[in-house]
């Protein structure tokens, strides 16, 4: 939940959906909304510091609606 917290902390927009779902061994979270703006610098030091995680993002774009998605491989238990 704290990665999630500090996720928000680096994006910035007026109107936001979260979407946070888990398949298999990968959680994926997606952050939908108009005219988002992230701050991948932000984001980099937030994932270089919890070195367990592997991790990929991708940033969506058009007129309507932007998304951001973000999946996190956790570990096998």
């Amino acid at each position: 939940m704290n990665l999630v917290l500090e996720l928000l902390d680096a994006i910035h927009v007026k109107s936001l959906s979260l979407i946070i779902k888990e398949e298999k061994n990968i959680c994926i979270v997606q952050c939908v909304g108009k005219d988002l703006s992230l701050c991948f610098d932000e984001i980099k030091l937030i994932f270089d510091k919890k070195i367990d995680f592997a991790y990929k993002y991708q940033m969506q774009e058009n007129d309507s609606i932007d998304l951001f998605t973000l999946k996190i491989r956790m570990e096998d238990e």
